[in-house]
């Protein structure tokens, strides 16, 4: 049985657009559409879909962010369907069916493999260089990473990622994928107890791969298939101020430095200081184009 999990924030026609896109894919057993406790008429436009027995339309508790609204679905998955394989997709994707055969012929042949994602590119075709990225060993490698100046000298781009790191001609061995369109191993996703749900939003998909690694899992690029991601139900929508978009991602990155990097309360009072001067670096190079 595989899955395809999908999570509405206030976007129902994207939702709704992407669910009859894929709909007829064979290879989907079940399509299950989580509203998280959307402001708008989503979860009653979206029940509309539910006269289809291959679709479920659910409602979550509250609006516990990214993680929360999939770790419902998959959980659903995984109890009523028992399904083998869970997709976390995003609506604003574009993927044909072929991309999801493969995926899935190639989790059957490398057994080792515990998630997998195709390469993924913007509107244009594109290829995208966050699609996948290795784990960072150290609390100030994982501050560097995920600081845009600094991360232009630790960061590499993704053809030179996926040049370096095939595990064959197809496959590159990764440590953590981009959470838009994924594939994974449903027993693996609940044994590492899915999506941490105190983190509202990003670094979801950093921590799922650090968690992953835990329990000796590999994750996966297949490099031969990709995927459009169109970014039109961007955390922007939601989050309309990039001060509060900052600001979240800042509490968020705070709490991994935390839980899973042991930062000391002093050392993540550093990395605030750290924060904001490379913020304001960031802010004189933007207002007087330094290249």
């Amino acid at each position: 049985m595989i899955s395809i999990v999908i999570v509405n924030y206030n976007d129902w026609n994207t939702t709704i657009s992407f669910v009859k896109q894929i709909e007829s894919y064979s290879i989907l057993d079940h399509i299950i559409i989580v509203d998280n406790c959307s402001t708008d008429n989503s979860f009653v436009m979206l029940k509309k879909l539910a006269i289809s027995p291959k679709i479920d339309v659910i409602k979550s508790a509250q609006n516990g962010g990214y993680g929360m609204g999939n770790n419902v679905g998959v959980d659903l998955a995984y109890k009523k369907y028992n399904s083998e394989y869970v997709i976390i997709s995003n609506s604003d994707v574009i993927v044909e069916e072929k991309v999801v055969l493969s995926l899935v012929k190639e989790m059957e042949n490398n057994k080792n493999i515990s998630a997998m994602a195709p390469v993924m590119c913007n509107s244009k075709g594109k290829e995208e260089p966050n699609c996948a990225w290795k784990l960072q060993s150290t609390k100030w490698g994982f501050f560097a990473f995920n600081t845009p100046l600094l991360n232009r000298i630790v960061n590499k781009n993704l053809k030179f990622y996926l040049q370096n790191n095939s595990v064959d001609s197809n496959i590159v061995q990764t440590e953590a994928i981009a959470g838009s369109f994924f594939i994974i191993r449903t027993e693996d996703f609940m044994q590492v107890g899915g999506f941490d749900e105190k983190i509202f939003l990003y670094y979801e998909e950093t921590v799922l791969g650090i968690k992953l690694k835990q329990i000796n899992k590999k994750l996966a690029i297949l490099k031969n298939e990709k995927f459009i991601h169109n970014h039109s139900s961007s955390i922007s929508k939601s989050y309309k101020s990039k001060f509060k978009r900052d600001k979240l991602l800042w509490e968020s990155k705070k709490y991994v430095l935390k839980a899973y990097y042991d930062s000391t309360d002093i050392e993540l009072v550093l990395f605030a200081l750290l924060r904001n001067i490379f913020g304001l670096i960031g802010l004189v190079r933007a207002l007087f184009v330094f290249e």
